[in-house]
């Protein structure tokens, strides 16, 4: 296979500017700092609700630079919780938000924005009467109401949603649970599918007797959907526990496969599964917790190939009681995960890993209050930026009670040592252009290759070799001095240069 070849034009004296002639392609933006290790700064922190306990279940980082978040609030005047949507600009400053009351309890557990730049979440509708169902909200971008679901059909038990993604047809993808008993001891997993009104088209269960959940779903390309969630399993001993799990299930519906995740030991608790991400090698991601044999609660990362087979799984956190609620992909192939520590007293944790799950960094936001209640991060998005967004609640600050909490860290910072590697060949403009008597050359070389770097004039004359050596990948630059192979200077002109 031949190198490609680029082609640019630059000017040597005072004459009118050229630009260089090439494809037009995608630039890896990166940042880069010296200081390995180092945590992002923290832009800003927001508490938004009333007097009660009112939590953020989900954030989602929206097309305009802001925010939105969804869960529950919690009147000062009858202690009933209903929906809660916040939006919020750049900057973290609330922009309009609603209260939805569907007669009885309303939560939101989850919210994505749609194509239409509006707004779809799914939860908890559970009426005085004590019925709970599937709540599914269609709202437009102010927030307004433009359809609203019910879905369920045990009259007397609880059924609800904890995510919701939009799929390619313009319809939704819901992850959630179905209690089958009234005491709410035997429940499955449940992944319900929508047209684009919220009708059910199809709906899949998973799980038999004793407690199965579903909490988070992805889309692939093809339509085909991943759920990762816990099923209970029988230890040695006789006693139940938890185990993660994720299946695989097809566009109709159908299961294609399922893998359980167990501790080392069935006398160990549990493993639950709390969300999961797409990797970079089209395998899987999991963070959640588990339960080890002292019966203190850590938190989970599990690695899957694509076929959710296990490759690596790591724990995190040392005090007895922490737990991973939401992860996102970092720049440098990494993860990002949010969660609680609590120790020494309850607070949101933002940590960062490597891509094998090794730690680089970590912050810990919150008070001195020992309440169990605390600070938490249930959930983090990505922004366009590549900064990040986390939504959970503090009962440390805001109006009292618990508030919604908004939390913004800046982009993160890539070691030195983490040299970036640019996707594609890519031939800068020359700076400055025009020039007298020194101008750089910059281009991106994504392999190591050997490289030739020549000038030639307007009538095709080769009049210097730059640079023909072999390099390393990575972003390179070269000068030159408008000399000829010779040393002496060339005259004022226009001028072309290869790089092959």
């Amino acid at each position: 296979q031949s190198s490609p070849t680029f082609v640019g034009f630059f000017v040597s004296g005072r004459m009118g500017r050229f630009g260089i002639v090439m494809k037009k392609v995608s630039l890896l933006l990166v940042f880069i700092s010296s200081l390995y290790g180092q945590a992002p700064d923290t832009l800003f922190t927001r508490t938004f609700g009333d007097v009660g306990n009112d939590i953020a279940f989900e954030v989602h980082s929206t097309n305009d630079g802001g925010s939105v978040l969804a869960g529950r609030i919690n009147s000062s005047n009858d202690g009933i919780n209903r929906g809660y949507v916040v939006k919020t600009d750049l900057n973290g400053d609330e922009e309009w938000s609603q209260i939805y009351d569907d007669g009885g309890i309303t939560e939101l557990y989850s919210i994505k924005q749609t194509l239409d730049n509006g707004y779809i979440c799914v939860g908890l509708s559970y009426s005085l009467d004590e019925s709970g169902h599937l709540f599914l909200l269609k709202l437009n971008s102010f927030g307004e109401i433009e359809w609203n679901q019910i879905h369920g059909e045990n009259v007397d038990y609880l059924e609800y949603g904890r995510d919701i993604i939009q799929t390619n047809d313009g319809g939704y993808a819901i992850s959630g649970i179905k209690y089958f008993d009234q005491n709410l001891d035997e429940s499955k997993i449940w992944v319900l599918k929508t047209d684009s009104l919220g009708n059910a088209l199809w709906e899949y269960t998973f799980g038999n007797g004793n407690f199965n959940f579903g909490s988070s779903i992805i889309s692939l390309d093809n339509g085909e959907l991943v759920v990762a969630g816990s099923k209970t399993v029988m230890d040695s001993n006789g006693g139940w526990g938890e185990c993660g799990i994720v299946l695989k299930i097809g566009q109709e519906g159908n299961e294609i496969w399922n893998q359980i995740y167990c501790s080392d030991s069935l006398d160990i608790y549990s493993i639950r599964f709390q969300d999961h991400k797409i990797t970079s090698d089209d395998g899987y991601i999991m963070t959640g917790y588990v339960v080890d044999e002292f019966y203190t609660k850590q938190i989970l990362l599990l690695k899957t190939d694509s076929n959710g087979e296990e490759i690596w799984r790591h724990s995190y956190g040392n005090s007895g009681n922490d737990q991973g609620y939401s992860l996102e992909k970092t720049q440098d192939n990494g993860y990002i995960i949010t969660g609680y520590i609590s120790n020494p007293s309850p607070d949101l944790y933002i940590f960062k890993l490597d891509s094998l799950g090794t730690q680089e960094w970590e912050i810990i936001l919150g008070g001195d209050s020992t309440d169990s209640l605390n600070d938490k991060g249930y959930s983090i998005d990505k922004t366009s930026n590549n900064e990040y967004v986390i939504g959970g609640y503090t009962s440390n600050y805001g109006n009292g009670g618990i508030d919604f909490w908004l939390v913004k860290i800046g982009s993160e910072i890539l070691s030195i040592d983490q040299t970036p590697i640019p996707y594609n060949f890519v031939l800068h403009q020359n700076y400055p252009n025009p020039f007298n008597p020194v101008t750089t050359l910059r281009y991106d070389l994504p392999e190591d290759a050997m490289v030739n770097i020549t000038i030639y004039d307007m009538v095709g004359r080769q009049v210097n070799t730059l640079d023909r050596s072999q390099q390393t990948a990575g972003f390179k630059s070269i000068r030159w001095n408008a000399t000829n192979d010779k040393g002496f200077p060339v005259s004022a002109g226009l001028y072309l240069y290869t790089i092959e």
